[in-house]
């Protein structure tokens, strides 16, 4: 259902775009452009976490621009499976194993995010590979296999991190499953218990390795780029306010409410998850999801980190299920386990194939991206020019016209269009500046013309705007802001051009 809505649903996203620069600055280190540009250091933004963009940039050099949006449904699916098979691992039986992995897979939170091209998905499959790893430890005869697995599991967990960051938030899920496995050692034949210091030294010892081969391909650049690697790390981990503080509790409060805010959309999840947490008494399991929760409050809270939420409340919800089919007990409870995952299957379908699908293909004509390339042809046209590009949905127009495009890297909640400073450093290094015509006010089109650039014209994508009435707040808008699908997300657009290049032309 996905690949029927791909070239369309969703719009064209920033997250899509900023991941594929970031690989292609990996691949090609020395690039004079950049949409992740560090304005301090005048270069474009170099990452440790690598993986995942040169995956992407990979993925649409060989596919085209459609690649980055297959990769990411692909590491969906690699995720979903590894989920499937710890659960059944842990004891789940194969056929509510799978219906798991399959609401997992279909969970709004998580079709939001891998339906745009991120790479969330492999991170969390390399996260819930070591899980996997780890619990199938109890099924082991002999040490050596208990020692390759541990060894295997850090592995596992360290590229995770060079995938994505954000991994970050299911290292407490991967420690409470090394843990348990680690407690479990009393109760397993002698000639393949570990000690618990020689279990987490051998985790470690798995991690450290895989992180030092992971590192070989980017330590010449890393070492020259130490400063700017850092700079990047902190960007991601805060938000952009000029007070930040690490217990400001009215951004405390305010992430709060966003982690409800999306979380509404998968309602019957949390719900049955918090349910079988309590009933099995999974406290271990209760501390590491309580632990990611915080820390992502304490950091930046969106919607993007918060599908990594999505791993807990499944096992959570596993040990209900569990709970509600073992053998012995009576067909009006194994009923009631049948009824949950039915639930819990019907929710999260019915919204992201059904509902989703269904917004999409009425919004087609609209979220043609054939639109923007014509827009793009028109405004600028072919040429290795420098385009200050503020709407993200050029970057594949541009790179296939030859444009270095540039955007500052900037830390969430910073918007570059308010803070003059910023504008003025970045609009002397282009050409042209395509500008979002709604966001243009007179003070910002006064700093623009300070930094000798003047207006070439304004650019329609569609005949008619939407009306009052189309902007009326309803159950399908919130779906359509929620999964990227909005009405007329495309322009309008004024065009800024530098002054020198109109009076070379003349």
């Amino acid at each position: 259902m996905f690949s029927l809505v791909l070239d369309i649903a969703p719009f064209m996203h920033i997250d899509e775009f900023m991941t594929i620069d970031l690989g292609r600055v990996i691949l090609q280190p020395d690039t004079t452009w950049s949409i992740a540009w560090m304005l301090e250091r005048n270069q474009a933004a170099f990452v440790f976490f690598y993986v995942g963009p040169v995956l992407q940039e990979l993925a649409y050099q060989s596919i085209g621009e459609y690649g980055p949006r297959i990769s990411g449904i692909l590491g969906a699916v690699a995720a979903a499976t590894a989920m499937v098979g710890w659960q059944h691992t842990r004891g789940t039986s194969g056929y509510a194993s799978l219906v798991l992995g399959l609401i997992f897979l279909l969970d709004p939170i998580f079709v939001q995010a891998y339906t745009i091209g991120r790479v969330d998905g492999w991170a969390m499959a390399a996260c819930l590979t070591a899980c996997w790893c780890l619990e199938s430890i109890n099924k082991e005869d002999e040490i050596a296999a208990v020692r390759h697995k541990l060894i295997l599991a850090g592995g596992a967990t360290a590229l995770a991190f060079f995938i994505w960051p954000s991994a970050i938030f299911l290292l407490p899920l991967v420690l409470f499953q090394l843990f348990t496995v680690i407690k479990r050692a009393k109760t397993i034949k002698p000639r393949r218990k570990v000690h618990q210091n020689n279990a987490v030294f051998l985790f470690i010892i798995g991690g450290s390795i895989a992180s030092a081969a992971l590192l070989i391909p980017i330590a010449p650049k890393l070492l020259d780029l130490l400063g700017n690697v850092i700079d990047g790390v902190i960007i991601n981990s805060r938000t952009g306010t000029a007070n930040y503080t690490l217990l400001d509790s009215q951004r405390i409060t305010t992430g709060i409410k966003h982690l409800l805010q999306v979380l509404k959309f998968t309602p019957v999840l949390v719900t049955m998850a918090l349910i079988g947490a309590f009933r099995g008494r999974e406290w271990g399991l209760i501390a590491a999801g309580a632990v990611a929760t915080l820390l992502m409050i304490a950091t930046v809270v969106y919607s993007h980190r918060i599908q990594y939420l999505l791993p807990y409340f499944i096992v959570m919800t596993s040990g209900l299920i569990k709970r509600e089919t073992g053998s012995n007990l009576t067909s009006k409870i194994k009923l009631s386990g049948v009824l949950a995952l039915a639930s819990l299957l019907v929710w999260s379908a019915g919204l992201s194939l059904i509902a989703r699908s269904i917004i999409a293909f009425e919004g087609k004509r609209e979220l043609n991206r054939g639109q923007i390339y014509a827009t793009a042809q028109e405004m600028i046209g072919v040429g290795e020019y420098a385009v200050y590009s503020f709407p993200y949905e050029f970057y594949y127009a541009g790179r296939s016209l030859g444009w270095k495009m540039y955007k500052p890297y900037l830390a969430v909640g910073v918007d570059p269009l308010l803070h003059h400073e910023v504008l003025q450093r970045m609009l002397k290094k282009v050409d042209f500046a395509i500008m979002p015509l709604p966001r243009l006010t007179p003070e910002l089109e006064e700093q623009i013309q300070k930094a000798g650039m003047y207006e070439k014209g304004v650019y329609q994508v569609y005949e008619a705007s939407l009306s009052g009435s189309d902007n009326r707040v309803t159950n399908k808008t919130r779906l359509q802001t929620f999964f990227f699908i909005p009405r007329q997300p495309y322009g309008p657009y004024k065009l800024y051009e530098k002054i020198k290049l109109t009076k070379m032309a003349n």
